[in-house]
């Protein structure tokens, strides 16, 4: 990959309200039972599922979980110049992709209006200094709308700005990899497998066939590690939905032994578990919680952990409308980063 990576993308504007209104419809749901939940919606349903995800955080060697598999080498030629900007959220600013789709189908075409939001301007992109704390879920769909602008370049020709729009999807992934936000990192291990995907159908954007095999040789690791990371982030939610799990999750938050993404994934769990639970929904944070997280707030932590904390309390603070809110839009944050 070229060295100036970093300097040639630009993260474009996504909306942000969507997510509210898919919070706000699984707040109407929060006291259905786990048995009700719909398939594909199992990380917004936590209730009753703290025991067993607790024995799976306690048997999860998280430095060999968090490990990643070797980044496929891919090197654009003739990468145009400039950078992306997407000119218009259109009326689906989190689309799917899927370079499979049949041709003339409404998925393909949905695919293409998609590609054809993302423009290429000239000059250099302006240095972000936010990209890690942009949250996950808008990453990722930036890189979705960039990997169907690829897909569309490349189909009609237009390699360069193809090149121009795979550079930005593997920065935007391989940024996020290296985040403390676990959320992040399973943002970029999506948009990495979802990368290598289209590379080893484009054996012409991959750049030849032996990339485009090694491309394919990464969809099985680069695939493991997501569902791993899926698993072990609704874990850490479901663990914090039930105050029993406060002081081992304390425990967590301060082991300097473990990765900073792990405890950083359970101050989010401390801090954020509430918006599971029904009753501190309704009532307010339990006094237990409140108890350890201001303890915590008190102890020796980095910055990046004691960042995490303090959103936490920003989000949990306030009345019955101030803890609605929070939930819609947490909760419709995690709807919008596990979509399929």
């Amino acid at each position: 990959m070229a060295s100036d990576i970093h300097k040639k993308f630009v993260l474009g504007a996504l909306g942000c309200g969507v997510f509210f209104i898919l919070g706000f419809g699984a707040l109407v749901l929060v006291g259905r039972q786990a048995s009700t939940t719909p398939a594909g919606d199992e990380e917004m349903f936590m209730l009753g599922q703290a025991h067993t995800s607790w024995d799976s955080i306690a048997h999860t060697a998280a430095a060999e979980l968090l490990t990643l598999p070797a980044l496929p080498a891919w090197t654009p030629r003739e990468k145009a110049s400039g950078y992306l900007h997407i000119a218009q959220t259109g009326k689906n600013p989190f689309p799917a992709f899927d370079d499979t789709f049949p041709a003339g189908s409404d998925e393909q075409k949905r695919v293409v209006l998609t590609a054809q939001r993302v423009v290429v301007l000239s000059g250099a992109a302006r240095p972000r200094t936010d990209t890690l704390v942009t949250p996950p879920y808008i990453i990722f769909f930036r890189a979705r709308i960039f990997l169907a602008a690829a897909d569309d370049w490349s189909r009609h020709g237009d390699l360069p700005e193809a090149e121009l729009a795979m550079d930005t999807v593997l920065t935007l992934a391989r940024v996020s990899l290296h985040a403390i936000d676990l959320e992040q990192v399973l943002a970029g291990a999506r948009i990495e497998r979802d990368a290598m995907d289209l590379l080893w159908r484009d054996t012409l954007l991959a750049g030849g066939a032996a990339t485009a095999e090694r491309a394919a040789l990464a969809l099985a690791p680069w695939g493991r590690l997501t569902r791993r990371l899926e698993s072990a982030d609704h874990w850490m939610m479901s663990t914090g939905s039930l105050n029993t799990y406060d002081d081992s999750l304390a425990s967590l938050v301060a082991d300097s032994t473990l990765p900073m993404s792990w405890r950083a994934a359970a101050a989010t769990a401390l801090g954020m578990g509430w918006v599971f639970d029904p009753d501190e929904t309704a009532k307010g944070i339990a006094k237990a919680r409140s108890a350890t997280l201001e303890s915590l707030r008190d102890s020796d932590l980095p910055d990046s952990i004691s960042s995490v904390l303090d959103r936490a309390a920003e989000l949990s603070a306030g009345g019955f409308l101030d803890r609605t809110k929070a939930v819609a839009e947490f909760r419709g944050m995690r709807r919008l980063l596990f979509q399929p």
